[in-house]
């Protein structure tokens, strides 16, 4: 991914992912509306097929407003961690030499590569256009599939967006905290779906839970049930051994 960036010509990069359907008309009106800015941020729409009906929502916003109020309206509307409804200025990239942790991308590091994005842009756009279709069950299937070093990615996230919070700006340390009990839960919830065994799941999520980190800033957001879900979660796997159908 890194090494494709320097082949790059254009204004602006989009990272395209196959599995969304990308508007290249969107896109460039998106371009054009950005006036230079250092990224600029485009809407999506979920398409969730259910009881042979489509369901389609709209995920969007405008928001034009000093960067540190548009990082806090972009957490609100779950619009900052993908990079798929996003154009990146490739001058602001190169000048300030961000690039993506490993050569292959996830949601998880699409995260810690915007954290890293908006601690350095100066400029923000947001538009309320549709940038892509997502397909529900293939954007969701993604948060089942463990990694090891996703927890240690989870802090670095963190501790790179703790650098954006000025002015005792209270609201956007409170996004940013829930930010990561999420993401601590999705890696805990990757953990029980994976197919090691229910010891080492257990080892897993009580080294996460914890972790000096997860302990603070459960305490500060009062994640609500997050230590609850996680006994849940390996309580759930501990009855599917004794009944033979987790080894």
């Amino acid at each position: 991914m890194n090494a494709l960036v320097d082949l790059v010509i254009g204004e602006y990069i989009y990272f395209n992912n196959p599995v969304y359907e990308a508007d290249i008309s969107v896109l460039t009106a998106l371009a054009n509306d950005a006036a230079g800015a250092d990224v600029a941020v485009g809407g999506f729409r979920y398409i969730k097929d259910e009881h042979n009906f489509t369901i389609k929502s709209n995920n969007t916003m405008r928001y034009e407003s000093a960067k540190h109020d548009g990082l806090l309206a972009l957490l609100q509307a779950h619009l900052f961690s993908p990079v798929w409804n996003k154009l990146y200025s490739r001058d602001f990239l190169f000048r300030e030499k961000i690039c993506f942790p490993k050569e292959e991308t996830s949601l998880y590091r699409d995260k810690l590569f915007n954290s890293l994005v908006f601690k350095n842009a100066n400029g923000i756009f947001i538009s309320d256009k549709i940038v892509c279709d997502i397909k529900y069950n293939d954007f969701h299937g993604q948060f089942d599939m463990y990694r090891a070093d996703r927890f240690e990615e989870e802090i670095k996230i963190y501790n790179t967006m703790q650098t954006l919070i000025q002015n005792d700006n209270y609201a956007l340390k409170f996004l940013i905290d829930r930010l990561f009990m999420q993401g601590c839960a999705l890696f805990i919830r990757s953990i029980t779906a994976s197919d090691m065994s229910y010891i080492n799941q257990k080892r897993l999520i009580t080294s996460v839970l914890s972790h000096p980190l997860v302990q603070q800033v459960s305490c500060q957001t009062g994640y609500s049930g997050f230590f609850e879900k996680a006994a849940d979660l390996l309580i759930k796997n501990s009855k599917e051994i004794n009944c033979g159908t987790k080894l």
